[in-house]
């Protein structure tokens, strides 16, 4: 039993630490660009502007519900695949 509440609260830590790295957009570019590769440095801004939608103004709670939500996020996302697109192009192809 006692094993058990020790993995739960180890799984809480690990999700609390991960709201405060989400919460703050400086240490969440800092842990991604110390720790993405090279070829996934791109995603960094798709995933600070992806942590904007969903937690706007770093709140955690929703008390209403969001009419727009789905529609930016589609939208920002398909902005983000166009610009990753267009940074594969080879120079001189369009």
């Amino acid at each position: 039993m006692l094993e058990r509440l020790w993995s739960e609260d180890k799984d809480w830590n690990k999700g609390f630490h991960g709201l405060g790295i989400v919460r703050s957009e400086e240490l969440l570019i800092r842990i991604t660009c110390g720790n993405f590769t090279p070829y996934h440095q791109g995603l960094i801004t798709m995933l600070n502007e992806l942590r904007l939608i969903v937690f706007p103004s770093s709140q955690f709670s929703w008390n209403h519900e969001d009419e727009g939500f789905y529609s930016r996020l589609r939208g920002m996302l398909r902005m983000e695949r166009e610009r990753l697109e267009s940074d594969e192009t080879p120079s001189g192809k369009t």
